[in-house]
């Protein structure tokens, strides 16, 4: 069997093994995620849309939902012809999305190969795998990563030299989904034109054609979801970047991309091997420079989130390639102790990439307390109908309109009202966030759901510490007494 195909086989069960053990999403996944089960369940009732309920500071393009929704809705359909629970659906929509990502993902490591030949696609594919992040997102509904399956694409057409098609989907991905993306397509475009790959009036020309049909695309479809003129990106644009109002929810140091994000989602191992490549091979010195100027520029955005930047990983996992294909190349025409401690060095670092994901994607498995309390509340309900409070918690963490099992109940987010308890006895269960003492007057405990407390150091018969997960409650399921 081709070792591509092996790869590209092994890329989609890590894949799927990721979904399996999180299949829940969170709160930036929210929107996409609730559009995407909306159209699939509403159709063109926008009255029934979980987003004129609940709009958000800014609105969202529904062009990515509708996209995965299309795709989707045949084993959709199937499931809901067959009874089965909407979770499952869920895991439907989240694999295609997970299955567009690697499409790109194959695109792109096309790209590499006829730039740096097989063997570097190769080991692309390898040290990705080793890794946690970039696979980890790939079927979470986040804007950046329905902007990362054009992104991906676009790097294909800049490695194979297809400088039209690369303007076209960088100008689909920054005016529908991330207007940040302007940065990193426009230092390469000015390497293009620096290098005279291509000419400023091609490039002008088709940055205006790709920019009006895909605004024409986004205005038309997200003004009829909306129920409102807009450009959703535009108004997400203005909010984040011009106002600043993205740092409401938190800040970071200039150099947090450095020296946090990027380490842990390169893993510990591939820096060395991205040095390696960069002395190596020249051609991966422009790729290089290309992710750390956009990362540079991105950096003075004070609020700071490792999906922002996750387009560059597959660019430094090439460089990385590189070196790792160096060494290789190389490794035989060492003297056999040079050989032997880079074989060990080569082997053991990739291992320690594949230990530290694990351990993330565990610890991860635990962050999402209110996806498991909504799952668990349905074991605890009764025929009679009811309704359920869901509170912030919860809603953030897991809980989403996939997750509603019955027809017969009513399901209300509705925020800061835990401490109103007379409004609280109007409902026959609760999601709340522990600790739930306040409510035992008019609720009983069914269960206490527990979450990801941190790392804690312990000992055990004197021997040195070990560091294990602490578990803390976080919610509380409860029942009207």
């Amino acid at each position: 069997m081709d070792a591509s195909l092996v790869l590209d086989i092994a890329i989609f069960f890590v894949l799927f093994t990721n979904i399996l053990i999180c299949p829940y999403t969170k709160v930036e996944e929210s929107f996409n995620l609730q559009a995407t089960h909306d159209i699939l369940y509403h159709g063109l009732n926008i009255s029934m849309y979980d987003h004129l309920q609940f709009p958000g500071v800014v609105p969202r393009t529904f062009i990515g939902p509708l996209f995965i929704a299309l795709l989707s809705s045949p084993l959709v359909v199937t499931l809901h012809m067959m009874s089965v629970a909407k979770i499952y659906s869920q895991l439907v929509v989240r694999g295609i999305l997970g299955i567009c990502c690697l499409a790109s993902f194959r695109l792109f490591r096309h790209g590499v190969r006829q730039k740096f030949g097989p063997t570097v696609a190769n080991f692309l594919s390898i040290i990705t795998i080793t890794q946690f992040h970039l696979i980890f997102y790939m079927s979470r509904p986040l804007p950046n990563i329905f902007a990362l399956v054009l992104v991906l694409a676009a790097f294909y057409f800049w490695f194979s030299g297809n400088d039209p098609a690369f303007i076209w989907c960088s100008g689909y991905s920054i005016i529908i989904f991330r207007a940040e993306l302007a940065l990193l397509m426009g230092i390469i475009i000015l390497f293009e034109l620096y290098h005279k790959r291509i000419s400023f009036p091609a490039v002008f020309l088709h940055a205006v054609c790709a920019g009006i049909t895909s605004l024409a695309l986004t205005v038309i479809i997200d003004s009829f979801f909306w129920q409102r003129w807009c450009w959703p990106e535009a108004e997400v644009f203005w909010y984040n970047t011009v106002l600043n109002k993205s740092s409401n929810w938190g800040t970071s140091p200039f150099l947090w991309y450095f020296y946090s994000a990027l380490p842990r989602a390169l893993s510990l191992f591939t820096p060395f091997l991205i040095a390696y490549g960069l002395k190596y091979d020249a051609r991966t010195r422009i790729v290089f420079s290309v992710t750390l100027a956009f990362v540079f520029l991105f950096s003075f955005l004070p609020h700071k989130e490792l999906r922002f930047v996750l387009y560059v990983v597959p660019l430094m996992n090439t460089v990385a390639a590189v070196g790792l294909n160096s060494i290789y190349q190389n490794i035989l025409k060492w003297k056999v102790e040079i050989r032997n401690i880079f074989t060990v060095f080569v082997f053991g670092g990739l291992l320690s990439n594949v230990v530290i994901t694990n351990i993330l994607l565990y610890v991860s498995s635990l962050n999402y307390p209110g996806g498991l309390a909504f799952t668990r509340l349905h074991h605890h309900l009764q025929d009679s109908t009811g309704s359920v409070h869901i509170c912030n918690l919860a809603a953030q963490t897991g809980v989403s309109r996939f997750g509603e099992l019955r027809n017969d109940w009513r399901y209300l987010k509705k925020e800061n009202i835990e401490q109103n308890l007379e409004e609280l006895e109007k409902f026959t269960h609760l999601i709340v966030e522990a600790p739930c003492e306040i409510f035992e007057n008019t609720h009983k405990m069914l269960e206490e759901i527990y979450g990801f407390g941190g790392i804690s150091l312990e000992t055990r018969d004197n021997f040195p510490y070990f560091s294990v997960v602490k578990m803390i409650p976080k919610l509380c399921i409860l029942e009207k007494v």
